[in-house]
C-alpha cells in the first residue's frame, strides 16, 4: 500500500484587510481629535450665608435671566460693571469679586460674565451658590 502524502494547504490570513482597517482607524482618530488649547477659569465657591456684603471692600455681582446684571444691588449693563470692577481692581489689587448666578441660569450666560469680569479681575473671582 502506497501512502501518498499530499501537501497540506496552509490557511494564511491576508494582512491587507487588517492594514486597511488600521489605517481607516488612524485617519478617523486624526480627524476626530481636537488639538485646541482649552482655557479654564479658576473659581472659589463660597456659601452665600458666609459672605458678608460689604459694598466698599468687594464687588458683588448678581447674574439674572435675560442679561439682567446688578453690581452691589444697582442694576447695570455688563460693560459698565466690567469698567467699575476694573476701576476697583486698579485701586486695590486684591479686590474680591463675588458672582452669584440665578437658579437655573443658562451656563453660557454665566460663562460670558465670568469671561468678561475675569479679564479685569484675574483670580479674584468667587462664585456664590444659593442654598435653596
Amino acid at each position: 500500500m502506497e501512502i501518498s502524502e499530499e501537501p497540506k494547504q496552509r490557511n494564511l490570513i491576508s494582512l491587507t484587510p487588517l492594514i486597511d482597517v488600521v489605517f481607516i482607524l488612524l485617519v478617523f482618530f486624526m480627524l476626530a481629535s481636537s488639538f485646541v488649547e482649552w482655557k479654564f477659569i479658576e473659581l472659589g465657591i463660597t456659601k452665600s450665608e458666609t459672605v458678608a456684603l460689604d459694598i466698599t471692600s468687594q464687588s458683588f455681582i448678581t447674574v439674572g435671566f435675560d442679561e439682567q446684571y446688578t453690581l452691589n444691588e444697582e442694576q447695570l449693563s455688563l460693560e459698565i460693571i466690567v469698567s467699575r470692577v476694573n476701576h476697583q481692581i486698579r485701586q486695590q489689587l486684591d479686590h474680591p469679586v463675588l458672582i452669584k448666578p440665578a437658579n437655573d441660569l443658562p451656563l453660557q450666560q454665566l460663562v460670558t460674565v465670568l469671561d468678561a469680569v475675569g479679564k479685569v479681575a484675574g483670580s479674584n473671582i468667587s462664585l456664590i451658590k444659593d442654598e435653596r
